[in-house]
């Protein structure tokens, strides 16, 4: 899947690739790229939390939910559902 013109936000630690690498993805699929969830924001990709985070989600998470139950559709994606969307099968050859 293409993302063209979709907002894309990261949130969480990426496992796989750095959030620059990702950030780069995104934009070589056409994507745009921002660091806060809005009403503008397509897609939230969901990496890794810390333990010590409360409930275990981030502030753009819970944002990106608000959202959603609001009425804006803001589709929520793990990490690795990101790189399939991609056609990234083996991550490893793009380290």
């Amino acid at each position: 899947m293409q993302l063209m013109g979709l907002t894309v936000v990261f949130t969480g630690k990426m496992q796989r690739l750095t959030r620059a690498q990702c950030r780069e993805l995104v934009l070589l699929a056409g994507g745009i790229v921002q660091s806060n969830v809005s009403r503008y924001t397509d897609i939230l990709v969901v990496g890794a939390f810390r333990k010590s985070q409360p409930c275990g989600i981030s502030y753009k998470l819970e944002r990106a939910l608000f959202l959603s139950r609001s009425g804006y559709h803001i589709r929520i994606i793990h990490e690795d559902e990101f790189y399939e969307m991609l056609g990234i099968q083996h991550w490893t050859n793009w380290l």
